[in-house]
């Protein structure tokens, strides 16, 4: 009896929703963005986990696996990417960044025992010192989580899309095709 006015439609599935357009889905990736994304992500994620390793005194090894997805997130969201470069990218940067990320973990909680800086104790660092680091420090589990890294970080990648901009890039995509053949 005393309702206000409604001024939107009482079921939102049933407004006209946007025209999704291919050539600005397209448009919109780049891969500069993305590695810079990505390396972004992977340097946040190291400071955290050395910070939270010297914190807690452990090591948390599974910590790789969400370096990983937060590589390909961060190639995600900051490229836009709906090719295969996109992946590639987060894996290639997710591989490394899972041994890297344990020689800073490795390098901070050296740095807290013996109350120095990272710094200094990068300084000291001698090539017999890194391959005791590499034969001591890495193993067979570290290698297992780093492809796993890689795994979850390619999966991530990719930009999401919604059912009408995949379904309007896949015509676009049969358009492109057809055209080339005739």
């Amino acid at each position: 009896m005393f309702r206000l006015q409604q001024k939107h439609s009482r079921h939102p599935g049933l407004a006209p929703r946007p025209k999704a357009s291919p050539e600005q889905l397209i448009a919109a990736q780049s891969v500069v963005r993305g590695l810079l994304g990505g390396l972004a992500m992977l340097v946040l994620v190291h400071m955290a986990w050395a910070y939270s390793a010297v914190l807690l005194d452990r090591v948390f090894p599974w910590m790789t696996i969400v370096q990983g997805a937060a590589i390909g997130y961060g190639v995600q969201r900051m490229g836009l990417g709906l090719d295969w470069r996109f992946p590639l990218i987060a894996g290639a940067l997710a591989f490394p960044a899972a041994f890297s990320g344990i020689f800073v973990v490795a390098l901070s909680l050296t740095a807290s025992a013996s109350g120095s800086s990272i710094l200094e104790v990068f300084a000291g660092l001698t090539p017999e010192s890194l391959e005791a680091f590499v034969t001591g420090t890495i193993s067979g589990v570290d290698v297992i989580f780093a492809f796993c890294a890689v795994a979850v970080a390619t999966f991530f990648a990719k930009r999401r899309l919604t059912r009408a901009q995949s379904t309007a890039l896949l015509a676009h995509q049969q358009e492109r095709e057809r055209s080339s053949r005739e």
